[in-house]
């Protein structure tokens, strides 16, 4: 796994801190490099991954709704995996709260960034394994008509629950927080990509933007 750290994006914390238009103060900026490099200092990031044939029996409860049927329509195989930057950089938030609290918000900002960061670093390595074909975006649990419900039976099925130590609430929430899952799709035809705007954003599910009907104007 490359130092997947350097790649990630500090337009996406403004984002988590709500920040959406216009100069940023100088020094925020200080402070979400401070939180960046706890970030790194305290994560544990590990990741697992397992691939399907499309028409593996056992994807059955898994490919639900036709939102993730239409993107997996052309693939042949279906990766699901899980990231997690592992429940220290929580702990360490919340002890952060208590002896700054404006660190410990862009410190939870930059860990969210860093978790995608983590994700996109894992499905870009897992196309060399598929030299010559096509991935389709990432869709995880919680996306469009895809049931957040499945996530249990999701970790289950890849052992992210042993190998990662994840488990899930009553919601289909992951713990630890910082932990991403997310089907990907292989074809051997070029795919068209998706407009990443709110349907298929990882905070939709919890979003304040979208809870006041506004809109973050981010784009990675």
């Amino acid at each position: 796994m490359n130092n997947f750290f350097e790649s990630i994006n500090k337009n996406a914390i403004l984002k988590y801190l709500g920040y959406r238009y216009g100069e940023v103060p100088g020094e925020i900026m200080d402070e979400i490099d401070r939180a960046l490099a706890i970030v790194e200092k305290v994560s544990r990031p590990k990741f697992v991954y397992r691939v399907f044939d499309k028409e593996d029996p056992t994807l059955k409860d898994i490919l639900l709704g036709q939102d993730i049927n239409d993107m997996d329509k052309d693939s042949f195989k279906v990766i699901l995996l899980a990231v997690t930057l592992g429940q220290e950089i929580e702990m360490e938030v919340r002890r952060l709260s208590f002896t700054d609290l404006s660190l410990s918000v862009v410190t939870d900002a930059a860990a969210s960034a860093a978790v995608e960061a983590l994700a996109d670093n894992v499905a870009e390595n897992l196309h060399e394994d598929f030299d010559g074909f096509y991935f389709t975006d990432m869709f995880s649990p919680g996306y469009g008509d895809l049931p957040i419900g499945i996530q249990d039976k999701f970790l289950t099925l890849i052992n992210a629950k042993k190998e990662l130590g994840l488990t899930t609430t009553r919601e289909g929430i992951m713990v630890p927080r910082k932990s991403i899952s997310a089907l990907v799709g292989v074809s051997q035809n070029k795919q068209t990509h998706r407009h990443r705007g709110c349907e298929s954003c990882r905070l939709f599910m919890d979003c304040e933007f979208r809870r006041r009907g506004e809109y973050c104007g981010y784009q990675k």
